[in-house]
């Protein structure tokens, strides 16, 4: 089974007057994402299922991503803890997942998704930029067993690692 944790992409501070949970993408965002749809499809990736955050700039993201990972609409779910909660929450929404899905995909925020990155794999990046990506394999057979370091990372990728320097 996999898990990969993926930050939303960059979001545009144009009004500062609008509720953080509604900001969209910036124009750096959507390059970002599209940057790594293009790093998805090179390594094959798919999903059986996403988790995303209610914030739009989540909710953006994980649907440019889901067009690479061919997401059936039925298996994309919007999961407000992953916004307002913390990675305690987040595994309790990992633990309740049907075990048909085998490669699950969470979009949401930080601090929350190193920490969860940390929990289960014990790796903790010194940054999680914007659309970054942590590609976690865990060791167990169902959701419900997912537990402090049952995962290994497999890699954990961000658009600097694609852009021309």
């Amino acid at each position: 089974m996999f898990l990969t944790i993926v930050r939303h992409a960059k979001s545009s501070w144009d009004d500062p007057n609008l509720p953080d949970i509604v900001r969209p993408l910036n124009h750096r965002g959507l390059l970002a994402v599209g940057s790594m749809q293009e790093v998805v499809a090179a390594m094959n990736l798919k999903a059986d299922k996403v988790l995303c955050s209610a914030a739009t700039r989540a909710l953006h993201t994980a649907v440019g991503f889901s067009e690479i990972l061919s997401v059936r609409p039925a298996a994309f779910e919007i999961a407000p803890q992953i916004y307002y909660g913390d990675e305690e929450d987040i595994i309790d929404i990992l633990q309740a997942i049907d075990n048909n899905f085998r490669d699950v995909w969470l979009f949401g925020h930080e601090p929350i998704l190193s920490r969860l990155g940390q929990v289960i794999c014990g790796f903790l990046p010194e940054k999680f930029p914007t659309c970054g990506m942590l590609r976690i394999k865990l060791a167990i057979s169902n959701w419900s067993e997912l537990l402090p370091n049952c995962g290994e990372k497999v890699f954990f990728l961000t658009p600097k690692d694609f852009s021309s320097k």
